[in-house]
């Protein structure tokens, strides 16, 4: 009844009836969902036990990094699923054979992170050896199984672990199956006239591009990168291949990891390439340095906007201090102002209650009623 009062009041008699909000904010890191894409084929038996060698050390570097994380596993052979219609492939993995942790998404709050980080991992050498991690991310971030993985205001972090490269494809064949088996002296980068570049154009095969605007679609532009820790250079592939002739360079892996401004680490150096890539999530979760953004939940009347860091009252300034989009309720906060880890940011406004009030009217026998109705 008193709202109604209220807004039947300002309707009647323009008076400027107005609201004050305040918010507060604790700066924190973005969140990070990682996503480790494992090559589960049978030339990976070394690898693979490198990785879980050095789980431990890298889930204590994370925590030390204090990233909010959500970590899931999949293979390079959960593309089938297009194929077989089995969502077992598509769904987060937890383990493989006898071995199963029970959960699907590893958190930073989860007890024994090492532990269940070392069981997922775990992957096995029973997968195909048409590696496709591409088709295979998309189709287990596609999955409406795995919802609890994503999160909206989160960095999205996919990171492949493998000895081959990429053939995602329109079809069910094999690609490089058509081909002669690449050469351990073949180059990284393929001149005109080299055979290989039949392969890397057959019409048959998805782009790299197209998984990264597939990630733009999903995620939102600079949310996202896709990291390799693949064989990315001659040394390494003759080190591979000394067990297992015919691996391939990551081309497509490294293109990729290119365009979305992600890691790329090499399989032949795996416990520095992991380090590596902890200290590139910290970096890419930080606090942004150009500009500190909040989005209002409603227009404020802009000379009455009041911010405070620390309880510091910071002055309106493009340069070091902030500004507001009132198109976008986007208030920024710039150059020497901009809060650091752990700070508290206060923002005070007055706003118009007949911005969030509409009255309309309606007819009951001929009588008409004003009744306020709150806007979504």
């Amino acid at each position: 009844m008193k709202l109604f009062c209220i807004g039947l009041f300002a309707a009647i008699f323009n008076f400027q009836v107005g609201f004050a909000a305040e918010h507060s904010y604790q700066v924190k890191d973005r969140k990070a969902d990682i996503l480790f894409v494992i090559d589960n084929s049978g030339s990976m038996t070394g690898n693979q036990i490198a990785m879980l060698n050095i789980v431990e050390k890298f889930s204590n570097q994370l925590q030390k990094l204090e990233i909010d994380f959500h970590i899931g596993v999949t293979t390079t052979d959960a593309w089938l699923a297009q194929y077989n219609g089995k969502d077992s492939f598509r769904k987060l993995r937890d383990g493989s054979g006898s071995q199963a942790s029970g959960i699907f998404v590893v958190k930073s709050s989860t007890p024994n992170i090492s532990e269940i980080l070392r069981i997922n991992l775990n992957q096995g050498i029973a997968g195909s050896g048409d590696e496709r991690a591409f088709s295979s991310f998309q189709e287990v971030l596609s999955f409406s199984g795995n919802s609890d993985f994503r999160r909206a205001d989160a960095f999205l972090s996919i990171i492949v672990l493998s000895d081959e490269d990429d053939f995602s494809s329109n079809t069910l064949t094999y690609v490089p199956g058509q081909f002669p088996p690449e050469a351990v002296n073949d180059p990284l980068e393929l001149d005109s006239s080299h055979p290989l570049l039949r392969l890397y154009n057959h019409p048959g095969l998805i782009t790299p591009a197209k998984f990264s605007q597939y990630l733009e679609e999903l995620v939102g532009s600079k949310n996202y990168s896709f990291s390799s820790i693949v064989i990315k250079d001659l040394a390494c592939k003759t080190q591979q291949s000394e067990n297992m002739p015919g691996l391939r360079l990551g081309r497509r892996y490294l293109e990729l990891s290119s365009l979305t401004n992600g890691f790329v680490g090499s399989i032949c150096e795996l416990e520095s390439a992991i380090s590596d890539y902890a200290n590139y999530l910290s970096l890419v979760t930080t606090v942004p340095t150009e500009f500190y953004e909040i989005k209002l939940d409603r227009k404020p009347i802009i000379e009455t906007i009041v911010v405070k860091i620390n309880g510091r009252l910071i002055k309106p300034d493009s340069e070091n201090g902030w500004t507001f989009d009132s198109q976008t309720l986007s208030l920024k906060i710039w150059g020497d102002a901009i809060p650091k880890k752990g700070d508290i940011v206060s923002v005070t406004y007055d706003f118009d209650v007949k911005k969030i009030l509409k009255i309309r009217t309606q007819v009951f026998g001929g009588k008409v009623d004003l009744v306020p109705v709150l806007s979504p």
